[in-house]
């Protein structure tokens, strides 16, 4: 019997490790990677210029912090961030009506990785700057099957748009003076 209860907690452990992992990778930030330094050599190093003098300069990176001469250089990059960014594309077509409100429009992702879950979102305010009414909606984006099982057609791929419809219920007793939009997208593997 005892035997069983130590090849049971024996199984359980090695069950619980990939989890413990991959709670543990989540938490671990990595440093940006801002800067692409090319030396003379061809070796390539990626980081952030934390620290450079007329001699020097020091690059944080995945592995710590290195100091390069600067004879041994031959030119330094900017990195772009891999993200999305998702922008409207011009102003949205408003339909007014009695008890709501129709904002329909696109966006664009003018970034460089894909948005996930796009969402557009408007606020309606009165001449006090009090909210009205507020609603969002999701893109009508590419198809995605996620790692996690998820799948939709709420992501906007880079250089791609996508359409949007927002419906906002507003009250008749309160004046709507001027909007607001804007979009929330994630990031999801």
């Amino acid at each position: 019997m005892n035997q069983l209860r130590v090849d049971v907690e024996a199984y359980k452990s090695r069950e619980m490790t990939p989890e413990v992992y991959r709670t543990i990778l989540r938490r671990i930030q990595p440093p940006k990677m801002t800067h692409e330094v090319l030396l003379t050599n061809g070796t390539v190093v990626r980081g952030t210029i934390i620290a450079e003098n007329i001699d020097e300069l020091t690059i944080e990176t995945s592995l710590g912090n290195l100091t390069l001469d600067k004879s041994n250089v031959r030119s330094i990059q900017d990195i772009a961030e891999l993200k999305p960014k998702l922008e409207f594309l011009g102003d949205a077509k408003e339909e007014i009506y009695d008890t709501h409100r129709i904002y329909t429009g696109r966006v664009k992702n003018t970034g460089i990785s894909r948005g996930d879950f796009a969402r557009v979102i408007f606020r309606l305010w009165n001449a006090k700057t009090e909210l009205v009414a507020e609603d969002s909606a999701f893109v009508e984006g590419v198809s995605m099957a996620y790692l996690s099982g998820v799948v939709t057609d709420t992501a906007v791929e880079p250089d791609q748009s996508a359409e949007y419809h927002v419906r906002v219920n507003v009250p008749k007793d309160d004046p709507v003076s001027y909007i607001t939009r804007e979009i929330h997208w994630e990031r999801m593997d």
